[in-house]
């Protein structure tokens, strides 16, 4: 319980992200394109934002920004949850038939919403 309690607490006090899923994929790959894994990570839920870090890293380190910044901004379908509280971005990819999904989840405190995964 203590566990829950301090979660909802980080999620009071956050205030990253943006009032729209487009707002934050932008805000997202700003920070990528500097560089800035930190501020990157801080658009991700707040449970998620230690392997989000990593995750940011290694795509800095592996030259992938561009490459990944392409991928996110070329999302072909968009859909919402019943609730409004969730939204993915996705695009299929004939050639390699696969799904390639961006999910983002709304801060119901701050209403804003954030990456809950790549």
């Amino acid at each position: 319980m203590r566990e829950y309690a301090t979660l909802d607490e980080a999620y009071r006090n956050d205030n990253y992200g943006s009032t729209t899923p487009e707002g934050t994929l932008a805000l997202f790959v700003e920070a990528l394109k500097q560089g800035d894994a930190n501020l990157a990570s801080k658009y991700f839920v707040v449970e998620k934002r230690d392997s989000g870090l990593a995750q940011i890293e290694m795509i800095i380190k592996n030259n992938r920004i561009k490459e990944v910044e392409e991928e996110l901004q070329n999302y072909k379908e968009k859909h919402f949850s019943s609730d409004m509280m969730a939204c993915v971005f996705s695009t299929y990819y004939l050639k390699e038939e696969a799904w390639s999904e961006t999910n983002f989840r709304l801060n119901k405190y701050s209403q804003k919403w954030l990456i809950e995964s790549l």
